[in-house]
């Protein structure tokens, strides 16, 4: 049970999302991603993920609540007071607390085992893994996973957040698809990268055997999903699909009716772990296993922080659903700019070094978002200010690249 001063707290921060979400500009914000994720002609949105930044924004030592479950709402309501107080970037501020669905997931019949160090376990250092996919016979050992959906305990975690903020908040269930179904992550933790690498040349056809039985994997699990009814809608305001929110009139699809489908969804596609190759391997090992499950969702954002310079024209012809195109710290932003013109939304992603690194470089950042506003002139840019992993302990930093931007663009705007 969640103490009654805990309780008391939830509902002190409950009420001052919702005064922030009451505010007029809340509504203003939803209605410039909208237009944006609709290819209609607003100004560049401004969007801001601090990721691992969030732990300075508001660090564990604030947190009062010591329920565990009262201490994730505690935090995610905080963490909202913090982007009205700090970060004047555009994404809107909602009057929802999200409750995900209880999953359980079982092994594909063998363990990747990964070897970090403390600092990573704080999202600051590296790690490495240890493939279990090391030889041909290895692949006979993979099965399909158990998933169980725990229907009794999300409805108590459901029923205990309506107790605590059903008359202040929308308690709303959330169903966490996978962050990207790029397919590539998952097979380097099972085969490793540089053995992927030497697979392409080597291996091809045992390569393209793998990557087919881990998208037939991912295509049964959402099926199940499905045909379960647990997925739940991304096309609010606070739906994050990575390089982008998924506020959108276009989901779900003209003959919805109530039952959440994959033609009603957003989807998330990248292939990061295979930036290093040319686009015929590119197709060949990844968009050819990807584009099955892509197509079968409403709208599509692709890329994250990989340069896809060789690989536009692929991904333009090949996803038909394709909306948002992320363009990453390393990518050549005039030809991404030249790629997709006015037919996709550009998702520029700066170099968070600007703001990270011990000294920021704000007379850099400048340089690059003229830059970046001058080639996208006539197209649809979003600057999404991500992977900040650190602020050095100076949260100012955020608002001063974002209001920089700001002066930017309107000055862009009147030239």
């Amino acid at each position: 049970m969640i103490q009654k001063k805990e309780r008391t707290l939830l509902r002190e921060l409950a009420r001052k999302v919702a005064d922030i979400a009451a505010l007029p500009i809340q509504q203003e914000r939803l209605q410039l991603v909208k237009d944006l994720n609709a290819l209609r002609e607003p100004r560049p949105v401004i969007l801001s993920s601090p990721e691992g930044a969030w732990k300075e924004l508001v660090p564990e030592s604030a947190l009062l609540c010591q329920h565990p479950l009262a201490r994730n709402w505690e935090r995610s309501l905080r963490m909202a007071i913090c982007r009205h107080e700090l970060i004047p970037a555009d994404n809107p501020i909602l009057a929802v607390m999200k409750i995900n669905w209880e999953l359980r997931l079982g092994d594909w019949g063998v363990t990747t085992k990964f070897i970090g160090t403390e600092a990573f376990d704080r999202d600051e250092g590296s790690m490495t893994w240890d493939p279990p996919i090391k030889t041909f016979d290895d692949f006979k050992k993979l099965h399909s996973r158990t998933v169980e959906i725990d229907y009794e305990g999300t409805s108590r975690k459901e029923e205990l957040a309506r107790d605590v903020f059903a008359d202040i908040l929308e308690v709303r269930r959330r169903f966490p698809l996978w962050w990207s179904y790029g397919l590539t992550e998952t097979l380097i933790y099972l085969r490793g990268l540089q053995q992927v690498m030497i697979d392409m040349y080597e291996n091809p056809t045992f390569l393209k055997d793998l990557m087919a039985w881990i998208r037939d994997q991912v295509t049964s699990e959402l099926e199940m999903y499905q045909r379960e009814g647990v997925l739940t809608l991304n096309n609010g305001g606070d739906d994050v699909v990575t390089n982008g929110l998924g506020a959108t009139d276009e989901l779900p699809a003209d003959d919805f009716d109530g039952n959440v489908r994959l033609k009603d969804l957003w989807v998330m596609a990248e292939s990061q772990e295979l930036s290093g190759v040319g686009p015929e391997q590119f197709n060949e090992f990844a968009l050819q296993f990807q584009l099955p499950i892509i197509k079968r969702f409403g709208l599509c954002a692709y890329g994250c922080c990989e340069s896809l310079d060789l690989k536009y024209d692929l991904i333009m012809k090949h996803i038909p659903n394709l909306r948002r195109v992320s363009v990453g710290p390393w990518a050549d932003k005039a030809l991404a700019a030249e790629k997709l013109g006015d037919r996709y939304i550009y998702s520029w992603k700066p170099n968070p070094a600007a703001i990270c690194s011990p000294k920021p470089f704000f007379d850099l950042a400048e340089k690059e978002i003229r830059h970046a506003l001058d080639v996208t002139r006539g197209g649809h840019l979003q600057i999404m200010l991500a992977d900040t992993m650190t602020l050095r302990g100076q949260p100012e930093r955020l608002a001063r690249y974002i209001n920089l931007a700001r002066k930017l663009i309107d000055e862009s705007l009147v030239a």
